[in-house]
């Protein structure tokens, strides 16, 4: 059943019929818009793969893992779930191959830190540490017991897994985010709206 339109009485008494606009439809993208989303999010992609040296391709291997693991669990995925995904591809890749690397210096990463103290040791310091030692002359017994800690494998230990970890999860964030908004811009060039629409809030 059509809506009646409403009318309009003239001077001389007569009803007129109102004259109907055609609006276009609210929430309709038109095909262009769709098109340059779809373009613009593969080529800020493959570009931020390429300066990333695949890594931005690895966010989205992440993005596809999570959807197919929230399906596999009947559940509705949401964007907050795709982006941790995202962004826990990319930390874990990182971190993996940052480690993969420390295991191949030879004689051990711990070893070779060591090393590279004792030899920063021998060497004399900066103009501005000599001058502030000038000015504050350091504590010789102190100074002593900083360099025993600073120097033993625990605390190299703790350093290095601080540092690993803090590396990969901003590796992550800065990567797997820019990754997860091409995606997102894909998926509303090809569906029209954006992907995963927020649950509508219960009255």
């Amino acid at each position: 059943m059509q809506p009646s339109h409403p009318s309009f009485e003239s001077a001389d008494g007569f009803a007129s019929p109102a004259v109907s606009v055609d609006r276009p439809e609210p929430g309709k993208t038109s095909t262009a818009v769709r098109v340059l989303a779809v373009v613009g999010g593969i080529v800020a992609l493959l570009a931020g793969s390429i300066l990333s040296l695949g890594m931005g391709l690895v966010a989205l291997l992440g993005f596809g893992a999570t959807a197919l693991l929230w399906r596999a669990r009947h559940a509705r995925l949401t964007r907050r779930a795709s982006w941790i995904g995202a962004v826990l591809a990319v930390g874990i890749s990182f971190g993996g191959l940052v480690g993969w690397g420390m295991s191949q210096v030879p004689g051990g990463a711990v070893e070779s830190m060591q090393q590279s103290m004792d030899q920063a040791s021998r060497e004399p310091p900066p103009p501005i540490v000599r001058q502030m030692q000038r000015l504050w002359p350091p504590n010789p017994r102190a100074q002593k017991r900083v360099d025993s800690i600073t120097r033993s494998k625990p605390f190299l230990w703790w350093t290095m897994v601080t540092t690993f970890v803090i590396g990969s999860v901003l590796m992550g964030l800065m990567i797997g985010t820019p990754a997860w908004g091409c995606a997102m811009l894909i998926g509303y060039g090809l569906r029209g709206h954006w992907p995963m629409p927020p649950p509508v809030p219960r009255r």
